[in-house]
């Protein structure tokens, strides 16, 4: 007997419908699934056939055909699980056909009939355009965020059938829309409702394994921008609203400076200020997240950061692999790409930045397959200003390199990278004599034993000084975030109706996936509009365009960063001393400095 059950897959960071057709008919005892699944899906006749019997149902030894259908479409996963044995189910008359035709079947089963969490919910929530959507307890935190999406979770394949039996009804769950990072939460955790004790006891402890996560709708995999804090720095005052800017308005940000300046500290702390996504975003954010398999819990409200090493490869920085899955770029879609010592990856890693940062997607094409990962995201880049680090500024310090190891440590950057940067920022040592340093408790008087000198002078001094921290006259994220948030909220609301209003403007079209309503991201015709100069700025730009042939991209992205400097202040014009602070963030060449002052420092 032949029936059909309605299921989904993932290609990239969309879903489409698969239909799981099951033929259960005479003949010696076989099991055959056709339909370019890969190897994790051939495995599924083992798993569904000790589920099956685990949860004291029959098994048919018969010839049975699974087909999976579009069969020219590559499938993956354990996602195909619960469709192929509801289906064995259907075809062997063990459970009613009525309702089958209204739900969409995804989950994964282990050996003793539980039902195991998939990657992609989100993905697969947000196509289950119509349909009762049947999917495991582990995955409703994600998937319940869509506001269309009706669903139950059962908790073992006994509570389907159960529900299918109408012996005992599962709860059904409705999607609905987070308000903010502390909105509503969309559901209580689906499996501790009473209707599911009983298979909570059938499975014999395994709750703890699959139990669902409750909406976390800040976590992005990591918690370190939660308690890192701009206070903590000590100086860099430029560096620190050169970052403020960065932040407000999407812009990528070269730093350089000897080891110790604080570009690290400076990069790390940069996701403290950054303002935090719309729905719209977090949605694109955590789809591809979740395909990737680093997330399952609520929306990621907060803008990821990702801090590839540099001996990363090309299918890491961009995505590959047999079954493509999303790169480096893509996790930090909407946030931070932190890439430190920069001149230290590989020319062919760096090269593949160049399409990403333009379009703000990428494309992976493998045989019979080919995905589309946004990739709209700052680029945080830090070098030392040559390769032993002992170079300086003002021409002072240790440095042992000739002037040709300098120009080919800078070199091997490309610079179209380079030109794709908006904000570039020179740092120095700061000197540790002109800060407000205290004892351990911020407090004067006499040390603790613990806090003495070990009585050698030569070795540790007087006293074992301990900053304070943070600094009472820094000011913290919390407040430089208030501002970036408002600049950001003006970008939100110029762009967001411009872009609206455009036809054909759709996700299938190139560059439009996973938009970012920021400056940094305008087109050139939205620069054109929308970066109103005056008089004074237009002359101030002209000057600076014709003594340092700045490149056409070089004027755009220059006006961009002056847009958002207006913004950061409340004004609808882009003012001459929004332009010249614009313009002190632009790149220094090194024809600006002769090779006679790179041999100063290595004399």
């Amino acid at each position: 007997m032949l029936s059909r059950i309605r299921s989904m897959g993932i290609q990239g960071i969309e879903s489409y419908e698969v239909t799981v057709e099951v033929d259960v008919s005479r003949g010696l005892p076989s099991f055959n699934i056709v339909g370019l699944g890969d190897r994790i899906v051939s495995e599924a006749k083992e798993r569904v056939r000790a589920a099956i019997r685990n949860s004291g149902l029959d098994f048919p030894l018969e010839r049975i055909t699974v087909n999976l259908l579009p069969s020219d479409v590559p499938k993956e996963g354990c996602g195909f699980d619960l469709a192929i044995a509801t289906g064995i189910l259907a075809s062997t008359g063990q459970i009613p056909r009525d309702e089958l035709s209204d739900m969409l079947i995804v989950g994964g089963l282990g050996l003793d009939g539980a039902v195991w969490e998939v990657e992609g919910a989100l993905v697969l929530a947000s196509g289950a355009k119509d349909g009762l959507l049947v999917l495991p307890p582990g995955n409703a935190a994600e998937a319940l965020v869509v506001p269309h999406v009706t669903a139950i979770t059962p908790y073992t394949l006994s509570a389907l059938v159960g529900h299918l039996r109408k012996q005992k009804r599962l709860p059904e769950y409705k999607g609905v829309i987070p308000r903010s990072r502390d909105g509503v939460r969309p559901f209580d955790t689906p499996h501790c409702s009473p209707e599911c004790d009983d298979d909570r006891e059938k499975s014999k402890g395994a709750d703890a394994r699959i139990q669902a996560r409750p909406a976390d709708f800040s976590d992005t995999g990591s918690t370190e921008d939660a308690i890192l804090d701009m206070a903590e720095v000590i100086g860099h005052e430029m560096a620190k609203r050169a970052l403020e800017i960065a932040a407000a308005g999407f812009h990528s940000v070269f730093m350089s400076g000897p080891p110790g300046a604080g570009k690290t500290m400076l990069s790390r702390r940069l996701p403290s200020i950054m303002p935090d996504l719309t729905y719209e975003e977090a949605v694109v954010v955590t789809k591809t997240w979740s395909v990737a398999g680093m997330h399952k819990g609520g929306l990621i409200f907060r803008a990821p950061f990702r801090s590839p090493h540099h001996t990363i490869t090309v299918s890491g920085m961009v995505g590959g692999g047999r079954n493509p899955k999303p790169g480096e770029v893509s996790l930090a879609h909407g946030g931070i790409l932190f890439c430190d010592e920069l001149p230290l990856f590989k020319r062919d890693v760096l090269e593949t930045l160049r399409q990403p940062m333009e379009d703000g997607e990428v494309s992976v094409s493998r045989s019979g397959a080919k995905v589309v990962y946004p990739s709209r995201f700052m680029l945080v880049a830090a070098q030392n200003p040559c390769p032993c680090g002992g170079l300086r500024l003002d021409g002072s310090g240790e440095c042992k390199c000739t002037p040709w190891e300098i120009r080919r440590y800078k070199m091997r950057v490309p610079t179209p990278i380079l030109d794709r940067i908006d904000i570039f920022i020179e740092l120095d040592e700061t000197d540790w004599r002109t800060q407000d340093w205290g004892t351990r408790n911020g407090q004067n008087g006499s040390l603790g034993d613990s806090d003495r000198g070990c009585g050698d002078e030569n070795v540790c001094g007087e006293t074992r000084k301990i900053r304070k921290s943070p600094r009472p006259d820094a000011e913290p994220s919390a407040s430089i975030k208030v501002r970036t948030e408002m600049a950001r909220n003006i970008q939100r609301e110029r762009l967001g109706g411009e872009r609206s209003k455009k036809e054909g403007a759709s996700e299938s079209t190139p560059g439009t996936l996973g938009r970012i309503l920021a400056n940094g991201s305008m087109t050139p015709g939205e620069v054109r509009r929308f970066v109103s100069l005056t008089p004074e700025a237009r002359r101030c730009l002209e000057m600076a365009a014709k003594g340092h042939k700045l490149s056409m991209r070089g004027i755009s992205r220059t006006m961009k960063v002056a847009r958002t400097i207006a913004d950061l202040e409340g004004d609808m014009l882009v003012r001459s001393h929004h332009m010249e602070e614009a313009l002190s963030y632009r790149e220094v060449s090194d024809k600006d400095f002769p090779v006679s002052w790179y041999g100063k420092a290595a004399r």
